[in-house]
């Protein structure tokens, strides 16, 4: 498991509740790997580009281009690894 600054893992749940209101169960660990767009967690892709804007806001961070491919932003551990990376 990738070790995370403290804030940044509350800060992603945070950003997610606020913005596609996904309830806490659904942040287990054992879920960070699944696709944020498949059939678990059911985002659009509308939602996921909202969640981006929204975790460049709360982190004070710009989210380059090229973090954005692979599906980078995709899943929850994908989402901590970017804004680790840029802290």
């Amino acid at each position: 498991m990738t070790d995370f600054s403290s804030n940044v893992v509350p800060g992603v749940f945070s950003v997610l509740k606020r913005c596609v209101n996904m309830p806490e169960d659904k942040f287990e660990i054992t879920n960070w790997d699944k696709p944020l767009t498949g059939n678990f967690f059911g985002l659009s892709d509308i939602d996921l580009v909202y969640i981006f804007f929204e975790i460049e806001q709360e982190f004070c961070i710009r989210i380059c281009p090229n973090m954005l491919e692979d599906y980078h932003l995709g899943t929850i551990r994908g989402i901590c690894e970017v804004i680790h990376a840029l802290l």
